[in-house]
């Protein structure tokens, strides 16, 4: 049986200038909505090159995605957001995986930080993290795994400086901080605070297509 989406992606004679690098699916319990499928069918929709499918602490989403992505003539970029820190407040670091270095430490990070926490014991209130986040690694660790990996660090919560120094040397030119476009009139005052807060020295994540971190492609 043939359904509508099942079809080879469409051929546009202009490429879409944006790649989404940090989508959650459904498989990230309360923090995605959308079935792995239903991404890479709207990122072929949308005409997207590529898009990264990260959920949280986990590749949960990973299989689907991908013969997904081989239906809809979509490149799938494999990646994760983990959970950094062994005390509150808890970071969150989003990292894409270039190849086959890359893929094998982010399951060595996903092993012990799994391991850390095993499933049964809810977080506390005091954590401040989902009762079910049965995940957790300290930066050190993710730094010393970060060959063949690309990061993202989120704008909130910031890292302290000194983390964010050390990400930085592990990750070299391959780590960027993102920034979000509320539209609300208040995205320069924003950026202008992020950038005093955190330093000067880090690029800004762009998701366009010519400077996506793309993998297994």
């Amino acid at each position: 049986m043939t359904v509508p989406w099942d079809t080879p992606a469409r051929q546009s004679s202009t490429r879409c200038a944006y790649v989404e690098l940090a989508a959650r699916s459904s498989f990230s319990f309360l923090r995605g909505a959308s079935p792995p499928a239903a991404l890479v069918r709207q990122a072929r929709d949308l005409e997207y090159d590529a898009v990264a499918v990260t959920d949280c602490d986990g590749l949960y989403g990973i299989v689907r995605a991908h013969e997904a992505a081989i239906q809809q003539g979509v490149r799938l970029i494999v990646g994760c957001e983990l959970t950094v820190g062994t005390e509150p407040p808890f970071r969150s670091l989003v990292v894409l995986v270039e190849n086959r270095e890359g893929y094998s430490n982010l399951c060595k990070i996903l092993t012990e930080s799994h391991s850390r926490h095993p499933k049964g014991q809810a977080r506390t209130p005091e954590e401040d993290l989902p009762r079910n986040t049965y995940a957790g690694i300290p930066a050190s660790r993710v730094c010393g795994h970060a060959g063949g990996l690309w990061a993202l660090v989120p704008p909130i919560p910031a890292p302290p400086p000194l983390e964010l120094a050390e990400w930085a040397e592990a990750f070299g030119e391959r780590i960027s901080l993102t920034v979000h476009r509320h539209f609300d009139g208040a995205d320069v005052a924003r950026d202008v605070r992020r950038n005093a807060s955190l330093g000067q020295g880090h690029q800004a994540a762009r998701c366009d297509a010519e400077h996506a971190a793309v993998a297994l492609g």
